[in-house]
């Protein structure tokens, strides 16, 4: 009949329409739980108070978690109630990522800078306060020689061989650290250089038996160098472009792999394939040059 026909009809051109499309399907988010082995870990090693677990997520449902981020009370509320309705591309700072570094023992996990300041004032754990001139060695230096540091730094972070000796005793353990230094707390009559700002400086560290860096990106190393008038921005940038390319030389000849923790900074403006989660497109920031190596220094 000609109903049937145009039933047929119809649906042949139906067959025959692009199907629309909905976009790509988001990784979900998945908060942590109170009880949770990463959380607890977390919230011993850095002693971490007035955090709940839920503020926490990760965007994988399986595995090891490799980038936790860090949302407000409001948005962990939020989300859930609304992730049917809403289609969410990301949200949350990154916090904390797993670590490769063989010397930490407490906590898999590492700071980041991105998300320090969120975190901060709820950590009550794994601070060290160092001279104007250890932030500047620091900075300038992607693998800074542990003499080059003052003796009071060495001295609270176990770096000086009579605490290295009794490395297991000492009370600041090896990994994940804050490094920190209060410009109001710099004397007039000390022989530092003077610091050119007035706000405190907080960086991410990593301490191990024998060395102690900061875990920052390149660009915010010549960021801070430029704040604290260091040079011109190009003699920065050249300086610490240098750095990292005699690490991974150095590195390469030692037949040791290199970590691609700066990476993005070459690929920051390539767009992601569209099969990666999110934890795949951030595992290429997991870890800093010669993160591996910190054994080696001895």
């Amino acid at each position: 009949s000609s109903a049937a026909a145009a039933d047929s009809s119809a649906a042949a051109a139906d067959s025959k329409r692009v199907p629309h499309y909905t976009g790509f399907k988001e990784d979900p988010f998945v908060f942590m739980a109170n009880g949770d082995n990463d959380w607890e870990s977390l919230k011993k090693f850095f002693k971490i108070e007035g955090l709940e677990a839920t503020q926490f997520l990760t965007r994988s449902t399986g595995g090891r978690k490799r980038q936790i981020y860090m949302v407000s009370p409001l948005v962990s509320k939020l989300l859930p109630y609304n992730e049917r309705n809403v289609k969410f591309i990301n949200t949350g700072v990154r916090t904390f990522s797993r670590t490769n570094q063989k010397a930490v023992s407490a906590c898999d996990f590492r700071l980041n800078q991105e998300g320090l300041p969120a975190v901060l004032p709820y950590i009550h754990a794994r601070k060290l306060k160092v001279s104007f001139s250890d932030i500047l060695i620091l900075l300038k230096n992607w693998s800074p020689h542990i003499g080059d540091l003052s003796k009071e730094t060495q001295q609270a972070a176990g770096l000086l061989e009579s605490c290295s000796a009794h490395a297991s005793s000492s009370v600041f353990g090896n990994g994940a650290c804050i490094l920190s230094f209060y410009p109001e707390e710099q004397s007039a009559a000390s022989s530092e250089p003077a610091c050119p700002i007035s706000t405190p400086i907080h960086l991410c560290g990593l301490k191990s038996r024998f060395s102690l860096r900061i875990m920052v990106t390149q660009k915010d190393r010549v960021h801070a160098l430029m704040l604290l008038r260091q040079g011109k921005a190009a003699e920065i940038q050249k300086q610490v472009e240098d750095q990292m390319k005699e690490l991974q030389d150095r590195k390469k000849n030692d037949g040791g792999a290199v970590d691609d923790f700066d990476a993005e900074e070459e690929d920051e403006t390539a767009a992601p394939p569209v099969e990666a989660s999110m934890d795949d497109q951030d595992e290429r920031e997991a870890n800093a040059p010669g993160e591996d190596a910190d054994e080696k220094q001895s």
